[in-house]
């Protein structure tokens, strides 16, 4: 049996200037490509993978693997989108209940006043103007749901790569963190299960040596070592399981570097092999912990460090 696992650390500048360089050089180049598949991939999803690739090849001036990884990540945003839509048409059909109980409450509450011996007008006139405001949010509601219903119909979602809250309030921000994310998909059958992030244990000095392939522009066709970017970093957690994995070199290794708050995070995703009587509940495996709050479920897993 396999299971998948992310193992992540800090790049540090000490050790990796090269490769934090390259991404700042390449970030804004790799998030064009991604929306520009992503969007090919929506409007035109009859587009095979193939001639999709060779498409983005010529257009960006880049390989094959990095057009696949930017296939792949479209593909999977999509598809994560899509999944999503069920969830939110029911949390809207949710909102419409209570909104109509609400409604009814009110009506009894004007009911009531009508049968009283003095009629409040004031209380009478603010009731039946809630009542039109919440008509009219319902309103609003099933056309959020009509909305919805027709982009997983034509499975076409609706998708903000650097979150709506920032492109309303500060497009400068906006864009940074749209553009804060490169990703290196793998391949089992590659070397060190990567061609264009490979990563080696180097035993004396406990660290791994990282060996980036520069893409876009004149890249493509160079042929010359400055084509790689070096550098080097350490798992403080888990070092010994990924080396283990990564040393047999039979799984694919997806790399992924993003910036966050000034800093650089490398997270490292493996395929880990166990025999079916090894999986048993224990901590050393992970735990998984779900915290119930107002109605919603939160799940998050962590190892045994936390």
């Amino acid at each position: 049996m396999k299971s998948f696992k992310t193992f992540s650390t800090v790049l540090e500048e000490d050790n990796a200037k090269e490769i934090i360089e390259y991404f700042e050089e390449t970030t804004g180049s790799y998030g064009f490509l991604k929306r520009c598949t992503l969007h090919i991939l929506r409007n035109c999803p009859e587009t095979s993978r193939n001639e999709l690739n060779k498409l983005l090849q010529e257009r960006f001036s880049v390989t094959a693997r990095t057009a696949n990884s930017a296939i792949h990540e479209a593909e999977e945003i999509i598809s994560s989108a899509l999944a999503l839509i069920p969830l939110n048409i029911e949390k809207l059909e949710t909102r419409i209940e209570g909104k109509i109980k609400l409604i009814e409450k009110k009506k009894k509450e004007i009911a009531e006043i009508h049968t009283s011996r003095k009629t409040n007008t004031k209380r009478l006139g603010k009731l039946k103007l809630h009542i039109y405001n919440i008509h009219n949010s319902i309103n609003r509601i099933r056309q959020k749901i009509e909305n919805l219903e027709r982009q997983l119909n034509e499975k076409k979602p609706n998708i903000c790569m650097g979150t709506k809250k920032l492109a309303r309030n500060d497009i400068k921000a906006f864009k940074k963190h749209r553009n804060s994310q490169i990703n290196y998909i793998g391949r089992a059958c590659e070397k060190q299960g990567n061609m264009n992030f490979q990563m080696q244990y180097v035993k004396k000095g406990n660290f791994f040596a990282m060996k980036v392939r520069r893409d876009f522009g004149k890249w493509k066709e160079n042929r010359s070592s400055e084509r790689f970017a070096y550098g080097k970093c350490h798992f403080k957690y888990g070092g010994k399981q990924l080396r283990d994995v990564m040393r047999d070199n039979v799984s694919p290794v997806t790399v992924s570097v993003i910036r966050k708050d000034g800093r650089y995070y490398l997270f490292v995703t493996v395929a880990v092999s166990y025999e079916s009587s090894a999986i048993v509940t224990r901590k050393e495996h992970g735990v998984i912990g779900i915290d119930f709050n107002k109605g919603f479920i939160n799940i998050c897993e962590t190892d045994e460090k936390g």
